[in-house]
């Protein structure tokens, strides 16, 4: 009688623990599920706002062209001190630099260094490397 009992007794723990399994299966699923479309609402929220600040950037970069563009005999220093001005009005930059007509690189900011370099002829500038603080 006793083993009779304790059969009984291991096939409801053992329905027990497979539909405590089960349910813990359905609701890791349905958790998954929800966190997996979070993640892609909040990366279609993300690449919109890249593609909003970045068109802004465009923006704002197309109008200083077009401001240093006016300017008839425009001097470097002046290119400078617009280019400085604009670093103010836009905190996101770090550093903004041009090319004029005769080639002639003008950069302003914390990186002007590199800047410079990226704007300049690759010829001149055979062995260089961008390092990950860059």
């Amino acid at each position: 009688m006793l083993s009779w009992l304790f059969r009984i007794w291991l096939l409801f723990v053992v329905i027990i623990l497979l539909a405590g399994v089960g349910l813990a299966y359905g609701e890791w699923q349905e958790v998954r599920q929800e966190y997996s479309t979070d993640l892609h609402a909040l990366a279609a929220a993300m690449a919109d706002g890249t593609q909003l600040f970045l068109q802004g950037a465009q923006t704002s970069l197309s109008m200083l062209a077009q401001d240093a563009d006016r300017t008839a005999n425009i001097t470097s220093l002046l290119l400078h001190e617009k280019l400085q001005d604009y670093l103010v009005l836009n905190p996101d930059f770090d550093s903004v630099g041009l090319k004029t007509a005769d080639n002639t690189v003008i950069t302003s900011g914390m990186n002007k260094d590199l800047l410079h370099t990226l704007l300049s002829p690759v010829a001149t500038h055979k062995n260089f490397f961008l390092t990950t603080q860059q």
